[in-house]
């Protein structure tokens, strides 16, 4: 899967390595890099913003001759991906708090691919806010076993039974 987009890096640093670097000497390069990233799941947007990074921070840049153009790019890309992952930090009990004082329900979604903890985090969450609020669990691989286990207030199969259980709860 990532094969290709290895061979449209090493591309772009050939690319870069090539000479003085400007805009239209990166242009194919990014593009064909461009393609790889959208062909590979990662969004128009992000791409973009990859493109855009890389493209501001490559042309018209002058490497020293000791410089290692490959790490050079590889920094840039590393650094534009940190830049769009990067996000404020979230203080999950403020949002909890400022919810309830609402008289609504805070609803937290868990989104990523098979085997990446998903359910363990879930399930390590739901411990430590059963400490002070109540906790309703629902969600394709969690059962009504599951949820009893780690002492859910409730369980719901879909995401509708989910609000209606909380809302139930919020009134008791």
């Amino acid at each position: 899967m990532f094969e290709s987009l290895r061979d449209k890096f090493s591309g772009l640093v050939e690319t870069i390595t090539a000479k003085s670097v400007t805009e239209k000497d990166v242009e194919k390069s990014l593009w064909d890099f461009k393609i790889s990233l959208l062909e590979n799941d990662v969004s128009l947007k992000v791409t973009e913003k990859i493109e855009e990074e890389l493209k501001r921070k490559i042309s018209g840049d002058r490497l020293s001759l000791t410089s290692s153009k490959k790490d050079y790019v590889k920094e840039a890309l590393e650094k534009s991906v940190r830049d769009i992952l990067s996000v404020e930090p979230v203080v999950l009990e403020e949002i909890i708090e400022k919810k309830r004082r609402e008289g609504k329900p805070t609803v937290i979604l868990f989104l990523g691919f098979n085997g990446t903890g998903k359910t363990t985090t879930v399930a390590k969450l739901a411990l430590l806010l059963k400490k002070k609020y109540r906790v309703i669990i629902g969600g394709a691989p969690v059962t009504q076993e599951w949820a009893d286990q780690i002492g859910a207030d409730g369980y719901a199969e879909t995401a509708s039974g989910g609000v209606t259980l909380a809302l139930r709860l919020m009134d008791s």
